[in-house]
């Protein structure tokens, strides 16, 4: 039997345009091999509406985070699993004049939805540095991307949709306006490899951009109901995990191996919002799909029509890869377009003909 599509990759992206996909209808399969060191298990999993040094609003959030936590909340349902976490998230003001800047955007209106509070003192907590106050955010939090994806994973192979393999591009077979693969046909491949883009014969010219992270679990006095947020994340201690500290950004050194550095690096941020020390219980590394703009990559092959890809979504995966999953099975299954700025259409000088 002939079947829609073959998703290589069960990391966040490939699972969430998987579920899409059976939602139009589609009938796939995914072929991957589980690695707890993909950036998918490693990643904290925040959704952040403001984020970078300037403080701003994140790329294309208006689009993207009314669909985020009603969207979890369903597939939460469809899986009988929990990884939505809902958290609000505390942004410290490092000077007067961001207080001041601050009181300005609100007043004009554009980020009612995102803003729960503008606290012009210190927090109660007085481990907490903001003598300026900060920003308080709602519509944010974090998904335990891990449990999501062990959940989708027993879903697709309840399905018979899944198999657990290392895929090797060179063992597809075009036939007939038909992909085969181990014997199967499929009307068309998506790739969804993450970082491993890189060694893909037919992607391999997009501009992809990985970055090494490290993230700590540790053992901290730090109980509030919010995530700490300004040059690194505190997630709180919650009744089943220990708080998690990340991240680091790393281009160069593209590898899984933690390093005594990034623990320099976490301890020193960290100390300029929060004065208390920590107890390291775990350390993990991964490496990040971002990619040269720092947007997806999503589209067909420009030669081979049977070949596509939805890659690339870098440190925002769990806001934009949501949006991009349900416009991307949109385009596949019907006649919904892909946004200009993640087309894979926009670097087609860098495909060599």
């Amino acid at each position: 039997m002939k079947k829609d599509y073959l998703i290589v990759g069960q990391g966040l992206a490939g699972s969430l345009l998987a579920h899409e996909l059976l939602r139009k209808g589609a009938t796939l399969d995914i072929i991957n091999k589980t690695d707890r060191q993909a950036s998918s298990y490693v990643a904290a999993g925040l959704y952040n509406p403001i984020t970078g040094r300037k403080m701003v609003k994140t790329w294309n959030a208006d689009k993207v985070f009314p669909l985020l936590e009603p969207y979890y909340r369903e597939l939460e349902l469809l899986l009988k699993a929990k990884f939505l976490y809902p958290t609000q998230i505390y942004r410290p003001f490092m000077a007067m004049e961001e207080q001041n800047e601050w009181q300005g955007r609100i007043a004009e209106g554009d980020y009612e939805s995102m803003i729960e509070d503008l606290k012009t003192g210190p927090s109660d907590n007085e481990t907490i540095q903001d003598p300026y106050g900060g920003l308080l955010l709602k519509n944010a939090g974090y998904v335990d991307v891990g449990a999501l994806l062990d959940a989708s994973r027993a879903y697709f192979t309840g399905r018979e949709s899944y198999h657990e393999s290392v895929f090797n591009s060179e063992e597809i077979e075009m036939l007939d306006g038909s992909v085969v693969w181990n014997g199967r046909h499929y009307r068309r491949v998506i790739y969804c490899q993450g970082e491993a883009m890189r060694n893909n014969p037919f992607f391999s010219w997009l501009p992809l951009r990985p970055v090494k992270g490290e993230i700590l679990d540790v053992e901290i006095n730090f109980e509030e109901s919010f995530i700490l947020n300004r040059g690194v994340f505190l997630l709180p201690t919650s009744a089943n995990q220990p708080s998690r500290l990340g991240s680091t950004y790393d281009n160069h050194n593209l590898d899984h191996q933690p390093t005594d550095k990034a623990i320099a690096y976490l301890r020193e941020k960290l100390g300029m919002i929060f004065e208390r020390d920590f107890e390291i219980l775990a350390h993990r590394a991964g490496i990040r799909p971002a990619t040269k703009d720092r947007k997806p990559l999503i589209g067909t092959h420009p030669a081979i029509k049977e070949l596509s890809i939805f890659n690339g979504f870098g440190t925002k995966g769990v806001s934009l890869a949501v949006y991009y999953a349900k416009q991307f099975a949109g385009h596949l299954q019907g006649n919904e377009l892909i946004d200009d700025d993640v087309n894979i259409k926009r670097f087609m000088s860098l495909y060599p003909n």
